[in-house]
């Protein structure tokens, strides 16, 4: 499958802005704003605890948990959806257990079609799969197995048989390439 365009930035900008609205109620205790982020944003957030989990009722697990979190905390650091994500991702790597980590040939192809089809739409998506696509491979694969199994800088140089070094460049590196190609997002949260 070809990798998405990325919507126009101004879709993008519009999302944000009306959740930073939901952010606002839910501050004031509405629970209906919380019922309109998750309606708009539980495609994404549940195809990245699938994505790292491989396990349907423990994904929908996380991210209700994502949403409980939210509701608790009543603020979002950065961009609602940055918020969220991080919630997720945290809560989805906490239940991986340390000895099973997929290795990455099978963790590659934990994402499907009915997952694709779930979240394409979303130009939050379209956006982080852009920058992605502009990592080398290498950048990549160290990215994705940090992020989404949790690995650590020692666990990823003994899976990949590089030396920790040229883990900490490619990350480093990584990184850097994914800041440039998110900073319409970054540059966003300085809006509100």
């Amino acid at each position: 499958m070809a990798a998405p365009s990325p919507l126009p930035f101004g879709q993008l900008e519009s999302s944000e802005q009306r959740w930073r609205g939901y952010m606002a109620g839910i501050r004031a205790g509405d629970s209906r704003s919380l019922a309109l982020l998750y309606d708009e944003t539980s495609a994404i957030l549940y195809g990245l605890a699938l994505r790292i989990l491989n396990e349907p009722a423990a994904a929908e697990a996380v991210m209700l948990s994502a949403y409980q979190q939210l509701w608790e905390a009543r603020q979002a650091s950065g961009s609602v959806l940055a918020t969220l994500v991080g919630f997720t991702r945290n809560g989805a790597v906490a239940r991986l257990p340390r000895a099973s980590l997929r290795p990455p040939q099978v963790f590659r192809a934990a994402t499907g079609p009915g997952l694709e089809a779930r979240t394409s739409l979303h130009p939050e998506r379209n956006l982080a799969q852009g920058a992605l696509q502009r990592l080398t491979p290498e950048q990549r694969e160290v990215i994705e197995l940090a992020f989404f199994q949790g690995m650590s800088e020692a666990e990823l140089a003994a899976a990949l048989g590089a030396s920790p070094s040229t883990i900490r460049k490619r990350i480093r590196t990584g990184m850097s390439r994914l800041r440039d190609g998110l900073r319409p997002v970054v540059s966003m949260e300085n809006v509100s």
